[in-house]
């Protein structure tokens, strides 16, 4: 045994030196344990097997091993580590709600959980992997941490071998709203030689409210991480990171996976990238009613500005600039977030076509379904008019981002000029 493996031999060992007697541990030329006193020996043996990560006696994820970070060498376990430790008042509540949706491949219903504690959560993944499975973890409200314990996180990580792209994109998810997270894009992995294909993004989006204060539009984002296998022995897994319990987006992917139970687990696999336009689709077209107004309040302003006599009205000046630079400084960021959203849904309709191109026809013609790549092509479509639907949002965004920075410019001059008028009027 190598150095490294005898390093992670006495670790681990070490780490269950009190065990029971009658539990005895079996320990593989690896280093790990095939057997822990508290978790089931076959669990044991799938967690300690996908050699994702170390685990304590109460099988809890504590780093990504050199199996996993190896294809994937930016990746740095012990900084993951610091980092889920540092943040974890920002990510983590005390108190649990998770959803857990579970489709089965034989044709079995929809079988959806709300689990309120880490004992059902620890139960629900000890059974077996059915052929889909959505994980929906949610916020109190969007400024709020997840409502999931760290441990109950972890183990969902482990159960699921979640790669580390995921935790990049759960860190921007910290409780308060981060400007530096405000372009985070998306990562993907596609099928290459028979792997999964991993699709990882931050989706943010504009919403209205029902707050009697304040503005009636909320900035808020979703998270999704998505492995989708065109084997038919494994399973496929999406996690979602919604703002709040119960959201529009969540509703729109239960009912639709729900519709369409009687082809089971092939449901996903024939259009698993149906998902991710119900996701686009729920909230992209918001855009258009947000920028109206923000539109709308951008040419009042500019009828005022041009019709008042500035030299004349100190309140208007300040005031009107003000909101003119508050307005500039929305549209800065919505910008910001409109170039992000158009990058990942053209990378995400690139994927689905790769996806058509490579592995559609295998998947259909295992589940004897007709018109093998018809649907598959028609998501594809549907991404690239999402895509270009989100440009003309952006262009939208940057024409009224003009505008006013252009009356900006207008009330600067017009100030300095009125300045300089009365500087020479007073030396007069």
């Amino acid at each position: 045994m190598h150095a490294r493996g005898l390093h992670r031999h006495a670790e681990v060992k070490s780490a269950h030196a009190g065990e029971a007697p009658g539990h005895e541990s079996r320990w593989d030329r690896n280093g790990y344990n095939s057997r822990v006193a508290s978790c089931p020996s076959q669990l044991q043996r799938v967690l300690f097997a996908s050699g994702l990560a170390k685990m304590t006696a109460l099988g809890c994820w504590q780093q990504y091993s050199d199996k996993v970070i190896k294809p994937e060498g930016r990746a740095d376990s012990e900084r993951y580590g610091s980092l889920l430790t540092a943040l974890a008042n920002s990510l983590f509540d005390g108190k649990t709600e998770v959803e857990i949706l579970d489709i089965g491949g034989d044709g079995t219903p929809v079988q959806s959980k709300c689990l309120s504690s880490s004992e059902e959560i620890e139960q629900h993944l000890q059974g077996d992997r059915p052929a889909f499975r959505l994980v929906s973890l949610s916020k109190k409200h969007s400024l709020k941490p997840f409502m999931i314990e760290k441990h109950s996180f972890l183990k969902v990580l482990t159960t699921h071998k979640i790669r580390p792209c995921f935790l990049d994109m759960f860190f921007g998810f910290r409780a308060q709203g981060e400007l530096s997270e405000k372009s985070f894009g998306v990562w993907s992995q596609p099928a290459w030689r028979g792997q999964s294909t991993v699709i990882c993004y931050q989706f943010r989006y504009i919403e209205r409210n029902d707050h009697k204060q304040g503005s009636r539009w909320s900035e808020r984002q979703i998270g999704v991480y998505h492995e989708i296998s065109s084997h038919s022995d494994n399973s496929g897994v999406m996690i979602l990171l919604h703002a709040m319990p119960g959201s529009k987006v969540q509703r729109r992917i239960s009912k639709e996976l729900a519709d369409g139970t009687e082809r089971g687990g092939h449901a996903q696999r024939l259009r698993p990238f149906q998902m991710h336009l119900l996701i686009f689709s729920s909230y992209l077209d918001e855009w258009r009613w947000y920028l109206d107004e923000i539109g709308t309040t951008c040419r009042e302003m500019e009828d005022e500005i041009l019709t008042a006599e500035l030299k004349h009205d100190q309140s208007l000046s300040f005031s009107t600039l003000q909101t003119l630079r508050h307005l500039e400084s929305k549209l800065i960021t919505m910008v910001t977030i409109l170039r992000t959203t158009v990058e990942t849904i053209e990378q995400v309709a690139l994927l689905c076509a790769d996806f058509e191109q490579n592995d559609g026809s295998q998947i259909v013609a295992r589940t004897n379904t007709p018109s093998p790549t018809v649907l598959i092509h028609v998501d594809t479509k549907n991404l690239q008019d999402l895509a270009r639907r989100a440009q003309s949002y952006k262009a939208s965004a940057k024409y009224i981002q003009s505008r006013a920075e252009k009356l900006i410019d207008t009330m600067a001059s017009t100030k300095k000029a009125n300045t300089q008028q009365r500087t020479s009027v007073n030396r007069s």
